[in-house]
């Protein structure tokens, strides 16, 4: 996972590595800020500068105040403690959503004081596991992952109360999907990423032009792929794609090319319409005005 609060400085949760890193020059350089043994550092998401958080598989919870200077595994203030943190998102600075956990339990982390304290949102009679959540707003937001139900496949949720309530807005309906990721460039034109089985014989993706209200399944490719990752710059241009492959349309989604860019894509942060980066196995950055 990547996070960058602005066009310079950004962190990532370099997976199995056990470790935390940041860059102050856009991802040119990057420095060593936490190296946990035997920890997956799978979310990370700063609020500002100083204030940010990582989750890992391992069942830990990590915390910083100071630009990851020092770390604290908070998830034993939690109860229940987290399993698992798979998805961060921090729609403002007192606001903080966590999710997880992408094999289960499903459930969302709430702070409403900047992260001093914690409480844990139960939804497992909804879904069967998390490993995305994206806020727009300190009330209205999303989390993804699998239903409750294995024959329903992939989920997409939503609540306006900031996670009180929930509601179910679209089921992928294909066994063993995941909604993997989701990812808005104006809050009108929400995408999501789908992991598909080999069975399902394609890679889709979804897409809204309605604030994420209603969800239509596009098909990117004939032939199975691993597919997590999506994100778009505008409502034109994006990518998703997985492990072998990523994909490129200039038209909202409507088609799809392959390209070739590196392999295991997972997260990509919009930091403007001329600016993004995409984690994989490197960290890739693309400006279009390059």
């Amino acid at each position: 996972d990547i996070s960058f609060i602005n066009d310079s400085l950004g962190w990532v949760a370099a997976g199995t590595t056990s470790r935390i890193y940041k860059t102050t020059d856009g991802g040119t350089t990057w420095g060593l800020n936490l190296s946990v043994a035997g920890d997956y550092m799978r979310s990370i998401g700063f609020a500002n500068q100083r204030l940010g958080f990582c989750g890992s598989l391992a069942g830990r919870f990590y915390r910083t105040f100071n630009g990851g200077v020092n770390w604290e595994n908070i998830a034993p203030s939690i109860e229940p403690a987290p399993p698992g943190v798979c998805g961060i998102s921090i729609p403002d600075s007192m606001h903080i959503y966590a999710a997880g956990k992408w094999k289960g339990p499903a459930f969302v982390l709430k702070s409403s004081d900047g992260g001093n304290s914690f409480t844990s949102i139960d939804l497992s009679t909804l879904a069967g596991g998390f490993n995305e959540i994206l806020f727009i707003n300190r009330d209205t937001g999303f989390v993804c992952g699998k239903s409750a139900v294995h024959s329903e496949g992939g989920i997409i949720l939503y609540t306006t109360n900031g996670g009180a309530d929930w509601q179910v807005l679209h089921k992928t309906m294909y066994p063993g999907d995941y909604v993997w990721k989701i990812q808005t460039p104006d809050s009108i034109h929400f995408y999501a990423s789908i992991e598909g089985p080999p069975s399902s014989g394609n890679v889709r993706m979804l897409r809204s032009a309605d604030r994420g209200m209603s969800w239509e399944t596009r098909i990117v490719s004939q032939t199975h792929s691993l597919s997590q990752v999506v994100g778009f710059v505008d409502s034109l241009r994006g990518w998703t794609g997985g492990a072998s492959k990523l994909f490129e349309t200039n038209d909202g989604g409507e088609t799809w090319i392959p390209i070739a860019v590196g392999v295991n894509y997972n997260r990509f942060r919009r930091v403007n319409k001329d600016l993004a980066f995409l984690s994989g196995d490197k960290i890739y950055r693309f400006n279009r005005n390059i």
